[in-house]
């Protein structure tokens, strides 16, 4: 009797398991559509980013830190904004995200470094055809 109550347990043990396996299955193979978000977690507004433009052709595959990763940072730096340019550039030795943002009618742009990920302060480097300071 024990011995029939042990292997009628393990055998509902086994079905259980092995039908909560082919959910997981059919769930990796079908994910619900609720579970489909931007990787970026991109708010509205920047649900569609302007492409990455480069001043010469090769940089961003130079770029130790990724453009998803720079845009989230120029995103949490300066929220309440919209992306509308991203580029990136070398300015001496130093590799550097440039982001376009607008918040409201004002126009502001944020500089990442592509080695670090750091915020650069745009008064530390000039610009192509600006004077530095």
């Amino acid at each position: 009797m024990r011995l029939a109550r042990t292997l009628a347990t393990c055998a509902m043990l086994a079905a259980a398991s092995t039908s909560a396996l082919h959910a997981q299955v059919a769930q990796k193979k079908n994910p619900p559509a609720t579970a489909a978000r931007p990787a970026n977690n991109a708010p509205a507004a920047n649900a569609s980013l302007p492409p990455l433009t480069e001043a010469r052709p090769g940089l961003e595959t130079r770029a130790i830190v990724k453009l998803d990763a720079a845009t989230q940072t120029a995103m949490k730096t300066m929220p309440n904004t919209r992306i509308t340019a991203r580029r990136i550039e070398e300015h001496g030795t130093d590799l550097i995200y440039v982001f376009k943002m607008r918040a409201g009618n004002q126009d502001k742009e944020l500089w990442i470094n592509a080695a670090t990920g750091a915020v650069v302060p745009t008064t530390k480097m000039a610009a192509p055809g600006r004077k530095g300071g």
